[in-house]
């Protein structure tokens, strides 16, 4: 079962420019990756999960989404002077483009 703590590992990974990390997130989601941040809509952002942890049962679009909204993950990437925010707002949360940034002290 996926939990918010693999999420965080995904983002806490790419921040160290994990080699694997990147490879597959070139491999499976090339536009992803610009100028070495990590771009993605919520349904991006769940397609490569499945695809990273190789799920044998994975949650509903759904379920992954009420995952994200009612964990830490934020605030445990914000520990680590991490962040996601919107870049591109398009007034749903399916549509806008969210992106991994390092927080400005």
């Amino acid at each position: 079962m996926l939990n918010a703590e693999q999420i965080t590992e995904l983002f806490l990974l790419f921040s160290k420019s994990d080699p694997e990390l990147i490879q597959q997130l070139r491999k499976h989601s090339a536009p992803a990756v610009v100028n070495r941040q990590w771009q993605f809509t919520l349904p991006e952002l769940y397609a490569f999960t499945l695809v990273f942890f190789q799920l044998k049962e994975p949650p509903s679009y759904k379920k992954f989404r009420s995952l994200l909204f009612n964990s830490t993950i934020n605030k445990d990437l914000a520990v680590q002077g991490l962040t996601i925010s919107i870049l591109t707002n398009h007034q749903h949360v399916d549509k806008s483009v969210y992106f991994l940034a390092k927080l400005v002290v």
